[in-house]
C-alpha cells in the first residue's frame, strides 16, 4: 500500500493582496482550476469539488491560465490556489488519515491565504472517499465566504473585461480536469484539400438554426501519459471547415454556432446545455445541428457508447459524455428537427491508435434510443472503426459530407445525403484504407420516412 499520495490543483484569481485573511482572495479577478501533479487518479472529482464550491460563491472560475493571458488577462490578476492532499498511515493507529492543505498564491507564488482540513476513514484503501472528505472539510472553513471582487485589492487595479473569454468558464457541474499542468493544445496546420476552398456562399438566413461543432484531436497534450499516436488526426480541421459550410452554404448565423476544438468535459456539457436552452426558448422552431469528430468508446460492460473529451481517460468513462445523454439533451424540448453528425467510432477502434487498449475483440456498441425529430448520420457501423482520408486532411466520413455540401450547394435532401455517404464512404474506405467502413443513418422510428425529404439548407 502506498503511504503517500499527493495531488495538487491550481485556481487562478486577480490582483495583489497579501493579508492572511480569506478576504484577501477577493483581490483577484480570475480563478482557474487544473491539476498540477500526476500522483492520483482522483484529481477529476477533487477539481470538480473545488470548481463547484467557488462557482457557487460567485467567483469567476476558469480552466486555463494561458488562455486567460492570451486573451488579455494580466498574469498578476491571477491567483494560484494550490490544493494538496496527503494520505498517510496514522502513527500507532489502524487506518489512515487524509489531510488537505489549500494555499492561495499570487503570480510571485507568495501565499495570500491558506486553509486545511482532514478526514479519518476506516478503509485505508478508500482513497477517493478520504480525499473528498478532506477537501470538503478544508472548503467548509470558507463556508461563510462570498466572492466580492475588490474588497481586498488596491484601487489602482481595475477590473478587466476579456473579449470572447466566457466560453472558457467552468460550469458548476463540471467534472474537472485530469491534466497535470496548464495544457494549451496548438492547432496543427494541415494541407488544404478541394473541399476546403470554393465553399459555396448561398443567400438566406436560418435564424433559428443552432449548432454545436466539436473537433477533439489532441488528447496527448491534456493527458501526459498518452503518446501523440492516440490523437485523432484532422478532427480539429473537420470541425473548423464544417463550421464554414454551416455559415456560408447553409445560412446559419455565425453567432448561432459554438465551435469547440479540443473540448474538455466541462466545455462539452456546458455547450450541450446551452444548445438545449436555445431549443427551449425557441418555441419549437429551433433546428439543432450537432457535429462531433474525435474519440468514441463503449463501456465494456454496458456497451453504452460515449464521446471522449480530451481531458478524460479512456480507462475511466465516469466523466465521459454518454451518447444517450447527448440525444436526451438535444431532444429535451420540442424542435423542428435535430441533425447529428458523428465522425467517431464506438467499438474501441480509432483513426490512429486506440485511446485505450480494449480487452479481447472490439465491442459492438449498443444503439441508443431515439426520440423527437432527430436523425443521426454516423461514420461507421457496429464494431467497425472510422478512418481518415489523409490525402484530403479530413476524416473519410467528414470529407464526403463536405463534398456533398459543396456539390449540392447545400440543396440536398437527407435521403440523397444518406445514399451518397453510404456509397462513397463504403467504396473509398476499401480503396484508400483497405478496410470496411459503413456509415449508418438512423432516425426516430416515429418519423417513418418523412425525414428523408428534409433539406439541409431549409
Amino acid at each position: 500500500m502506498k503511504k503517500l499520495l499527493l495531488a495538487s490543483v491550481f485556481i487562478v484569481l486577480h490582483s495583489a493582496g497579501m493579508a492572511q485573511t480569506v478576504n484577501a482572495i477577493n483581490a483577484y479577478r480570475h480563478f482557474v482550476v487544473q491539476p498540477a501533479a500526476n500522483y492520483t487518479k482522483h484529481t477529476t472529482s477533487i477539481t470538480a469539488q473545488v470548481h463547484q464550491f467557488f462557482t457557487q460563491k460567485g467567483a469567476p472560475t476558469y480552466y486555463s491560465v494561458d488562455y486567460l493571458t492570451a486573451n488579455g488577462a494580466d498574469k498578476c490578476d491571477i491567483l494560484l490556489v494550490e490544493y494538496a492532499v496527503q494520505s498517510v498511515k496514522v502513527p500507532g493507529g489502524g487506518g489512515s488519515k487524509a489531510n488537505a492543505n489549500i494555499k492561495f498564491l499570487n503570480c510571485n507564488y507568495t501565499q495570500v491565504f491558506a486553509t486545511q482540513g482532514s478526514a479519518v476513514i476506516n478503509n485505508p484503501f478508500d482513497a477517493q472517499k478520504s480525499y473528498e472528505k478532506a477537501i470538503h472539510n478544508a472548503l467548509m472553513n470558507l463556508s461563510g465566504y462570498a466572492y466580492n471582487y475588490g474588497s481586498g485589492k488596491s484601487k489602482k487595479n481595475k477590473r478587466k473585461s476579456l473579449k470572447g473569454i466566457e466560453h472558457e468558464r467552468i460550469p458548476p457541474d463540471s467534472p474537472g480536469q485530469q491534466v497535470t499542468s496548464q495544457p494549451v493544445a496548438t492547432s496543427k496546420s494541415v494541407p488544404q484539400s478541394d473541399v476546403d476552398s470554393n465553399i459555396p456562399k448561398i443567400g438566406g438566413n436560418n435564424e433559428f438554426t443552432y449548432a454545436l461543432v466539436i473537433g477533439n484531436e489532441d488528447y496527448s497534450t491534456y493527458q501526459t501519459d498518452l503518446n501523440s499516436e492516440v490523437n485523432v488526426d484532422f478532427a480539429e480541421h473537420d470541425a473548423t471547415v464544417f463550421k464554414k459550410y454551416l455559415v456560408r452554404t447553409l445560412g446559419v448565423p455565425d453567432q448561432n454556432i459554438t465551435l469547440l476544438k479540443n473540448a474538455t468535459a466541462g466545455q462539452m456539457r456546458q455547450s450541450l446545455s446551452k444548445l438545449s436552452k436555445l431549443a427551449e426558448v425557441s418555441g419549437g422552431k429551433a433546428k439543432l445541428i450537432f457535429f462531433y469528430a474525435g474519440h468514441g468508446l463503449p463501456d465494456e460492460k454496458t456497451k453504452a457508447p460515449h464521446l471522449i473529451p480530451v481531458d478524460v481517460s479512456g480507462g475511466d468513462l465516469e466523466y465521459a459524455v454518454k451518447l444517450q445523454d447527448v440525444y436526451q439533451k438535444l431532444t429535451a424540448h420540442p424542435t423542428e428537427r435535430v441533425t447529428v453528425f458523428l465522425d467517431a467510432c464506438f467499438s474501441g477502434g480509432a483513426r490512429n491508435e486506440p485511446l485505450v487498449a480494449m480487452r479481447g475483440v472490439k465491442v459492438r456498441p449498443k444503439t441508443g434510443a431515439m426520440s423527437g425529430n432527430m436523425v443521426v448520420f454516423a461514420s461507421s457501423s457496429g464494431d467497425e472503426s472510422s478512418a481518415t482520408y489523409k490525402k484530403k486532411s479530413h476524416g473519410l466520413f467528414t470529407y464526403f459530407l463536405l463534398k456533398k455540401l459543396q456539390q449540392s450547394k447545400g440543396n440536398t435532401t437527407y435521403k440523397e445525403l444518406a445514399d451518397y455517404l453510404e456509397e462513397q464512404v463504403k467504396l473509398n474506405a476499401v480503396i484508400i484504407n483497405n478496410k470496411v467502413q459503413t456509415p449508418s443513418i438512423k432516425a426516430n422510428p416515429e418519423l417513418n420516412d418523412s425525414w428523408q425529404q428534409w433539406r439541409l439548407n431549409q
